[in-house]
């Protein structure tokens, strides 16, 4: 997830009162992992994990495929107070990474024929639910999955600071959409590109409008069951795995570590709800590009069709060729396509409260990258930034 607004972690993470921990149980963290590992670079994967840790990491779990072998490994701690070493097999919340999972829903009732990618979004749900929203009768469901529609994003002031009077209240999709009524747009719908979390709740509450299912039987029907993602969950009762992997964040730059895992941050949206660990990650991943069984190849293609309206915020998308990973060229349905020293990487990651996760697919070379980290905070931003736009991918490809 994206916030812009500083000032809101200031405020919240000054809550001392709000880091209760629960009595738990550190034998639910048992779990297989299934991955044969056959990589060649195992130990220098494992190293490169050890040594992040050793840089402020709390813990994090890894999966690694290229065409020399898969690897999947783990570092750190899952519960730092029960000193629960990480699995790779462990369970994270996996923030906006769950809007692949959303787009591929939208994408398959496209196909179905039950929606028209180029109608508008309010020909699918109730004006008494949109009316308020700004452009919703222009809106259509390509420019909200291309983040093209200018809505402005559920996540800012008005939410967070009814999220702060109750940081374990799981709120409704009416009730985080209502955040924004009456809000102005940033643009005109299809004019530039913004990424805003409201574009996802929206497609959500349309595929539930449309099946009259909820999003847990949407997702389990129509992903985590077909494809055996035994591990996936989607949280939109409130309800997260019992083996869920704590979420730290560092509430004073210093690297100390408070729990916040019981806090509920978007944990019902279709937006960011979702809950996984790395080989599901990689089993979905591998799936979208390497089979038809979500979607024909025709509706693959679409996925990384990058619209011609530019970046709200250009800036932000150019990395520098000193990185490994140089730009991000634009969103497609579902997924970010980056430029990267190794070829066109399509890829979409999640940033929740004391959360990062990051999966990639290089088609080139068919290579997937997936990994999470239990932790976020000033401590280590600039460490996940480094991996994110340069260390990972390096290791992988040198």
């Amino acid at each position: 997830m994206k916030i812009n607004l500083i000032i809101f972690f200031t405020i919240l993470f000054a809550c001392q009162g709000c880091n209760d921990y629960p009595t738990f149980d550190p034998v639910q963290f048992a779990c297989d992992n299934t991955i044969i590992i056959t990589h060649p670079k195992a130990s220098k994967f494992q190293d490169f994990l050890d040594d992040k840790v050793q840089g402020g990491l709390p813990g994090i779990s890894m999966l690694i495929e290229t065409p020399d072998g898969i690897w999947t490994g783990a570092s750190g701690m899952a519960d730092l107070q029960y000193q629960t070493a990480m699995e790779s097999c462990h369970v994270h919340r996996i923030g906006s990474t769950t809007k692949t999972f959303t787009a591929t829903i939208i994408l398959q009732l496209f196909q179905e024929g039950l929606l028209d990618l180029d109608s508008r979004m309010s020909d699918y749900l109730p004006s008494e639910i949109v009316g308020e929203v700004v452009n919703h009768d222009q809106i259509t469901i390509r420019q909200l999955l291309n983040h093209t529609s200018g809505l402005p994003n559920i996540l800012d002031i008005n939410y967070s600071l009814n999220y702060l009077n109750d940081i374990t209240r799981v709120w409704t999709d009416e009730e985080e959409l209502s955040m924004i009524y009456h809000q102005d747009a940033i643009f005109n719908p299809g004019e530039k590109m913004d990424y805003s979390n409201t574009n996802y709740l929206l497609l959500g509450m349309i595929a539930k409008q449309i099946t009259g299912q909820t999003g847990i039987e949407l997702y389990q029907e129509r992903i985590f069951n077909p494809l055996g993602m035994n591990h996936s969950f989607f949280n939109d009762n409130g309800q997260q795995p019992d083996a869920l992997v704590r979420g730290y964040f560092d509430e004073n730059g210093q690297g100390n570590f408070i729990d916040i895992t019981e806090r509920s941050f978007v944990a019902g949206s279709m937006a960011g709800g979702a809950s996984s660990n790395v080989e599901d990650l990689y089993h979905f991943q591998k799936t979208i590009w390497e089979t038809d069984l979500l979607f024909d190849d025709a509706t693959k293609q679409s996925i990384i069709h990058i619209s011609s309206a530019p970046f709200l915020h250009p800036e932000k998308a150019e990395y520098g060729d000193e990185n490994a990973v140089n730009r991000t060229d634009g969103f497609g349905l579902g997924w970010w396509v980056d430029d990267t020293d190794y070829g066109k990487c399509y890829w979409h990651g999640g940033a929740l409260d004391g959360r990062r996760c990051v999966m990639r697919y290089f088609p080139d070379t068919q290579t997937s990258i997936i990994y999470m980290v239990n932790g976020s905070g000033h401590s280590i931003n600039e460490l996940f930034k480094k991996m994110r736009r340069n260390d990972v991918v390096r290791l992988v490809f040198e």
